[in-house]
């Protein structure tokens, strides 16, 4: 069932009432009215109620008219352009205005309907009274005749103050000392008091302390109240206001002193509590009438439905108040991410920018902010666009940005509110120290490895001259003898064979020519690899199986030395297998993700007896062989030209077999850090 209040729309436009249905979903409901000659109906049917009159509508002046002369206890707000002629006309006329683009701000308008809504709360309220209590006991009133008295008392017709007033409190919204401050001038203008102030919690503090007051006493101002206090407790269980004529009242002793000694302590007459949704709120309190005569019951009933004016204002206020806090806060941390982001709403234009970006894109802040997203960049506008209408993207856009020569890695990301997009998101991160923290590394660890190169061929060349040195100087003294200088001439054959074959090698890996990166197809450079490493290891016994997935994308390399570089990696693989009787090597490839990037992931795997581990670190080093033939060179020049590639290769071996992982970036990725 529906038990919210009904209020009456008077337009022709086809989407405010959409649009004010969906604001005040929570605080009413909104029924909309076309014709002028069905709105009196309505209204006498909802009677009494609050009626949104549009003033860009049929005959709203007449109607206007009819509405303040028959129906004094419904409350007229307009909607219409602000500052138009019609607005002016109407607030002229006292009636409190809202601007219809789009329909004002969405905060002030619940605030001032809620308004609304409490008062016809009131006014029903008091109806429901004088129809149980029609008439009365008495001219004067005791004390347990107090209560009936007001219902038997006319009608209070409230002065148009109230709701024209808390309407323009809104302009110190964003300052809750201010705007009650000028809500005590209103509150004692309107009940015609010299003394007012208001109690609430607010900042830093738990308790409950004076937050706004005109011509209050100086121990007044040093109250303050724990939600425990006796006094908040009382308000809190019986909801009422206190007024120091209303006191013989109270059955407990206990009761009426604590109220007593408060009202004396705040120099008040009457204390009225302020409820919000969930608790107390606060309270105000107000002091004799400057006509020095006693509250009338009347009196306190217009005090307590303008605490209810008070309340629904100071609870808008204190909320207004704590989301400005957590948006400064979230405003904080995300100026404190080192990370650039960049938002834009479903028009295109830049809504978040924080310093990060600032810095990595080069770019002011203030000329960014409510501008479209093409200043930055075209390539983040574009990707900013795609998210807003086919979805974010998987993984992160990296290319080098032309102005500033940064590498930049972006992600985006819709920003929903259910069904609906509001607009995207993008994570923009400066890879640029990463980059050249990564190119430091390679560095390090090309002068690691011809270090150690250097060591290795200093060993290597040592073996042959030692042989041939020993044998030359035997030469003179035995040279008569014909095995020996057979045999000499064979030694210095093979050894001098053996040197050759290590400079062409060394010479290989030392002067290789510039790689000429090109886009390549993966399946194709594997099987031209697998075709070539047939013919140096003709051994039909070993089974080499090729798995590739489908559709992997190119990458950017030179085809000889890549295709050569695995070449070595199948040889070593099928030379490791090639004596067990279901000698087999697997080749497969796939596309990964690896720390937010694709990559391509080639994986080798033998079935042989594995690598010792007491050896497995050495095994990319020059000249390190466990194999009778070969010179140790194969798999120095396989990781050589991974690197080359900015690739990674890895070792996994055990006594069932060894895999050797190759990594190497695709066309995208490879092309930011060869810029880089």
């Amino acid at each position: 069932m529906n038990l919210l209040p009904v209020s009456v729309l008077y337009t022709q436009d086809q989407e405010m009432p959409k649009q004010l249905g969906g604001f005040l979903g929570s605080v009413t409901t909104v029924r909309h009215v076309r014709e002028p000659g069905e709105l009196t109906a309505v209204l006498h049917q909802y009677d009494p109620t609050l009626l949104f009159l549009d003033l860009q509508s049929d005959q709203w002046r007449p109607l206007l008219a009819h509405v303040r002369k028959n129906m004094p206890n419904t409350l007229v707000l307009a909607l219409g352009p602000n500052r138009s002629e019609p607005a002016l006309e109407a607030a002229g006329m006292g009636i409190c205005v809202l601007d219809t683009a789009p329909l004002g701000d969405r905060l002030q308008l619940r605030s001032v309907v809620s308004l609304a809504v409490s008062h016809l709360h009131s006014i029903r309220e008091n109806r429901m009274k004088r129809e149980h209590y029609p008439n009365s006991l008495s001219n004067g009133h005791t004390d347990s005749s107090y209560a009936l008295e007001i219902g038997t008392r006319p009608a209070l017709t409230l002065p148009s103050l109230p709701l024209q007033y808390f309407s323009r409190a809104f302009r110190n919204f964003d300052d809750v000392d201010s705007m009650l401050e000028s809500i005590i001038e209103g509150v004692a203008g309107y009940a015609k008091v010299s003394r007012a102030g208001v109690f609430a919690m607010g900042g830093d503090s738990n308790a409950y302390r004076l937050r706004a007051s005109l011509r209050c006493m100086p121990q007044t101002q040093t109250l303050e109240f724990s939600p425990d206090d006796p006094l908040v407790r009382w308000l809190e269980i019986h909801a009422h206001l206190v007024a120091r004529i209303n006191l013989p009242v109270i059955p407990y002793a206990s009761e009426r002193l604590l109220l007593e000694q408060t009202l004396t302590a705040m120099g008040a007459e009457v204390i009225i509590p302020l409820h919000g949704r969930r608790r107390l709120i606060g309270w105000l309190f107000v002091g004799h009438p400057i006509t020095g005569m006693p509250y009338a019951p009347e009196d306190l009933e217009s005090l307590m439905v303008l605490g209810e004016y008070v309340s629904v204002t100071l609870e808008n206020a204190l909320l207004y108040e704590e989301v400005t806090v957590q948006k400064t806060l979230a405003e904080t941390v995300l100026h404190a991410i080192p990370v650039g982001i960049v938002a834009v709403g479903a028009d295109d234009m830049i809504r978040w920018y924080n310093k990060a970006a600032e810095t990595i894109l080069d770019f002011p802040r203030e000329k960014a902010l409510h501008q479209p997203a093409r200043l930055l960049t075209s390539r983040l506008a574009g990707l900013l666009a795609d998210c807003i209408e086919e979805g974010p993207l998987k993984e992160p856009a990296e290319w080098v940005d032309p102005a500033s020569g940064r590498c930049l890695s972006v992600l985006t990301r819709p920003l929903m509110n259910g069904r609906h997009c509001l607009g995207a998101v993008a994570i923009v991160n400066d890879l640029s120290k990463e980059r050249l923290l990564l190119e430091k590394q390679h560095r390090l660890e090309r002068t690691a490895f011809w270090s150690e190169l250097a060591a290795a061929m200093s060993h290597e060349v040592r073996n042959p001259l030692v042989a041939i040195s020993t044998f030359a100087q035997l030469l003179p003294e035995r040279y008569q003898d014909t095995e020996f200088r057979t045999e000499f001439t064979q030694l210095v054959a093979r050894e001098i064979g053996r040197l050759t074959g290590m400079i062409d090698q060394i010479n290989t890996l030392a002067t290789a020519n510039e790689p000429a990166f090109r886009p390549l197809e993966v399946d194709d450079m594997l099987a031209r690899a697998v075709k070539l490493a047939r013919q140096q290891r003709p051994n039909e016994k070993v089974n080499i199986n090729l798995n590739l997935d489908e559709n992997i994308p190119k990458v950017e390399g030179d085809t000889a030395s890549l295709t050569e570089g695995f070449v070595h990696l199948i040889v070593n693989a099928v030379e490791a297998s090639e004596h067990l009787p279901a000698a087999t090597v697997t080749i497969s490839a796939k596309a990964v993700a690896t720390n937010g990037r694709r990559r391509l992931v080639v994986r080798i795997q033998d079935n042989g007896k594995g690598i010792a581990p007491e050896i497995r670190d050495r095994i990319f080093s020059p000249f390190f062989s466990t194999k009778a033939r070969g010179i140790g060179m194969g798999l120095a020049l396989a990781k050589r030209t991974v690197a080359d590639h900015t690739g990674q290769i890895s070792v996994d071996s055990n006594k069932d077999g060894t895999t050797m992982t190759v990594s190497l970036p695709f066309k995208q990725e490879k092309a930011a850090e060869s810029a880089t």
